[in-house]
């Protein structure tokens, strides 16, 4: 069964979490806004797996058990002073991360290329941001560069990960033109 789209956070556990303690730090240090928290999770939606290799793919493509914590289809609950902000990479733009998963899960299980759309949700910790939208709307600026990501919906699915009707096949090209003559009509015609 491969027609189930699979969702995974991945999350660095603490004391491999440097990126979200920098982050945090910059975010205040810029911005001059008080965090007191900043949790970083990578969401993996990925269809083309199935049931029984999903729990492979978590452990050995997806997330490092020694330094990650994964969820699966669901964050974990936060507390009423967490917003969260979740970015996307924009349509067209290649996305690295996505590519290489795909990579890495289709050699692991042998056979055919997976389709994997990531994410990366922010969940800021802040009462002032809680109290103050335009101050998370500050944030938001700073973290969204709006020529390689937008921001989307944190529970949605992303509409081109299904796989796209199979095509006519493509038109016949016209013959050749015949020696000493005028062209064959196009078939089509």
């Amino acid at each position: 069964m491969r027609e189930k789209i699979n969702r995974c956070y991945v999350e660095k556990k603490s004391g491999f979490d440097s990126k979200a303690l920098a982050c945090r730090a910059e975010l205040c240090e810029a911005l001059g806004v008080e965090i007191e928290g900043l949790r970083l999770f990578n969401r993996y939606d990925v269809y083309g797996v199935s049931d029984s290799e999903w729990f492979n793919v978590i452990n050995t493509v997806l997330s490092e058990p020694v330094c990650d914590i994964y969820y699966e289809d669901f964050l974990p609950a936060f507390s009423e002073n967490t917003r969260l902000l979740c970015i996307e990479p924009l349509p067209g733009q290649f996305n690295a991360r996505a590519e290489s998963c795909e990579q890495c899960i289709q050699m692991l299980m042998g056979g055919e290329r997976p389709v994997v759309k990531t994410a990366v949700i922010y969940a800021v910790n802040s009462e002032q941001l809680t109290v103050n939208n335009e101050d998370f709307e500050r944030v938001k600026a700073y973290i969204i560069n709006p020529l390689e990501y937008r921001e989307i919906n944190e529970d949605s699915l992303p509409p081109s990960i299904l796989p796209s009707p199979t095509l006519p096949p493509p038109a016949r090209p016209a013959p050749p033109p015949r020696k000493g003559g005028r062209p064959l009509p196009h078939p089509s015609c």
